[in-house]
């Protein structure tokens, strides 16, 4: 019998394909390393026709050891809390952990609204996950001196800070692959460095990790390729660094070692558009990488200098034109939504948006060249939801969708969408109950809401669109 069970509950509505999920592997291996036996369960694996649907997450999460950790993105966090909360009615005995992105920043608000999670790890957990469940099968120690675990102590709620990160990362064993059957996954992933130095106010990741960028070794990172294709063949391998190209001599050193590699990698990257000039993308590309994602977040030099992105929305096209010629695919994903943002300021995104449109149009239909544009979800790690009156967040069920995915089809396979009209009306009532844990499914009021939603359903979903005319913030649409 193992000594713990680690589940990810995660559904990638991304075309029903499943990706290797990199932070409960790392979280196994660190507690297989120290010792300890682990039953991996991967909820993206469970074919069913209704993925959100309570009862298959029940079943999904009983059947467990007496120690179960849950991970989840934001999500699916209601969807975990209302299934953990059935798997412990059941099993009483049992002892529930919460923890990965869904977690982290609300982990006060669990412990204190949700009696059947008795543990939530926030942010980095390979050392505290370790140190939890010595805790927990020795039955020696204290949880006091567990980094960013939040849990009960005499009836009240504690929280623990995090007192620091991991500095070696070459220290930590590879995710747990083995624990996988490669056939099942349509999409591989890595992380070669930890941490972000910029201070972009609307996002939740970066302060999970810290500030600081933690860097692994390049031949470290070249061996666990190295395993990856001895795993999973040919298959395309994305780097889901937050700030890979923000060490320039380091990308290039990268390239350099896969150059002299005895095997060719395909391989994607984020980046940032004002960080890429012309000889580092074409050096990316000679070395296999195919794929190049740019948060552009706006065409507006005020949201811009708002959400603190460090570049002026002409920093935009010429790189991006750039990126188009040298790389197989390129994708930019844009946010609407903030507070601040004025009917005009979403002007000028849109038509930056008609711009790019129409220069890369033969990109688009053979699909090359992609944009998404996502509604500014309350995510409760940001400075922008941290400095925002919590009073005046939004809550509309319709319009969750449009913070967790891009496309009409994917609006349909949400959990708001594709829950049971019963269950359905239970999650609502509980992220309206707690909004200081479901924060994420909140959006900012912003200044002309209905002509923004209206004029992203014509430019966004109506493929047969042809003219745009944009005149003193009044905006034409022909179709």
């Amino acid at each position: 019998m193992p000594d713990i069970t680690v589940a990810f509950l995660g559904k990638c509505a991304e075309r029903d394909e499943a990706h290797v999920p990199l932070g409960p592997l790392y979280i196994v291996a660190a507690i297989e390393k120290a010792g300890f036996s682990v039953d991996f369960k991967d909820y993206q694996l469970v074919h069913e026709l209704n993925p959100f649907n309570v009862e298959t997450a029940t079943e999904f999460l009983a059947e467990s050891t007496e120690i179960l950790a849950v991970g989840c993105m934001a999500n699916m966090l209601p969807l975990a809390v209302k299934a953990l909360e059935r798997v412990k009615a059941k099993n009483p005995n049992k002892i529930v952990i919460l923890g990965g992105p869904g977690a982290t920043g609300v982990g006060k608000g669990l412990i204190t609204h949700f009696p059947h999670i008795d543990y939530v790890i926030e942010g980095e957990g390979e050392v505290a996950a370790v140190s939890l469940v010595k805790v927990l099968i020795s039955g020696r120690g204290g949880f006091e001196d567990i980094d960013a675990l939040v849990f009960r102590k005499n009836g009240k709620v504690q929280v623990n800070p995090r007192r620091s990160f991991i500095n070696n990362l070459d220290e930590l064993p590879f995710p747990a692959y083995y624990k996988l059957d490669p056939s099942q996954y349509d999409r591989v992933h890595l992380i070669t460095t930890r941490g972000c130095p910029f201070s972009c106010t609307f996002c939740d990741i970066a302060p999970m990790w810290g500030r600081r960028v933690r860097k692994r070794s390049l031949s470290n990172v070249v061996k666990e390729l190295d395993l990856l294709r001895e795993l999973f063949g040919e298959r395309e391998i994305g780097i889901e660094d937050d700030t890979f190209v923000f060490d320039r001599k380091r990308v290039l050193k990268f390239c350099h070692l896969l150059k002299k590699s005895e095997h060719r990698f395909l391989w994607s990257v984020w980046a940032r558009i004002d960080m890429v000039d012309l000889d580092l993308m074409q050096t990316m590309a000679n070395s296999g990488c195919f794929q190049v994602k740019f948060g552009i977040e706006s065409g507006a030099d005020n949201v811009l200098k708002q959400i603190s992105k460090g570049y002026e929305a002409s920093d935009i096209l010429p790189n991006l034109r750039l990126a188009n010629e040298i790389f197989e695919q390129t994708i930019c994903f844009f946010m609407w939504g903030f507070p601040f943002e004025s009917f005009h300021d979403f002007l000028q995104t849109l038509f930056l948006l008609y711009r790019i449109k129409s220069e890369f149009q033969k990109r688009l239909y053979d699909g090359s060249f992609e944009y998404l544009w996502f509604q500014v979800g309350a995510f409760p790690n940001s400075e922008l939801y941290r400095s925002f009156e919590k009073d005046k967040l939004l809550f509309d069920p319709d319009m969750v969708s449009l913070i967790f995915t891009y496309s009409e089809e994917l609006h349909k396979m949400t959990l708001l969408r594709m829950a049971t009209a019963k269950q359905q009306k239970e999650f609502e009532n509980l992220v309206q109950n707690h909004p200081d844990v479901f924060s994420a499914f909140y959006h900012y009021p912003t200044p002309d809401i209905v002509k923004k939603r209206r004029l992203i359903d014509n430019f966004i979903y109506r493929r047969g669109t042809k003219e745009i005319a944009i005149d003193n913030d009044t905006v034409k649409v022909e179709s």
